[in-house]
């Protein structure tokens, strides 16, 4: 999937809302590397917003498998190529940094036995 666009807004009383970016850009892949193995990429971009904000360039990737029947594992790890960014303008003492972060997931979703399904 991928999306593109450009964005206007009208003018508001607040910097944040006011100022858009022009130009963003998503792109995601899903690929079933095995029928038991997924492997989940995605970019994002999103153009400077100026003099407030730097473009925005952030590298999503993700791994997960179904070994066991009812249970998923995985693990994602978001904004890799870099330590932090600027996702958002500081309106008080709380900044709008982003960190890198590495998420583990174990997921239990149990099947509904046929026998018992109500129709």
């Amino acid at each position: 999937m991928v999306a593109a666009g450009r964005f206007l807004q009208p003018p508001t009383g607040f910097p944040a809302v006011a100022d858009n970016p022009l130009h963003e850009v998503n792109t995601q892949s899903k690929l079933d590397l095995t029928r038991f193995v997924n492997f989940d990429g995605s970019y994002y971009y999103n153009d400077a917003v100026t003099h407030l904000l730097p473009p925005l360039n952030r590298v999503d990737l993700g791994l997960s498998t179904k070994p066991i029947r009812d249970f998923s594992f995985s693990v994602c790890g978001r904004n890799l190529q870099q330590d932090r960014h600027q996702e958002a303008i500081p309106q008080t003492e709380l900044g709008g940094y982003i960190r890198r972060s590495v998420t583990f997931r174990v997921i239990w979703e149990p099947e509904e036995d046929a026998s018992k399904a109500v129709p």
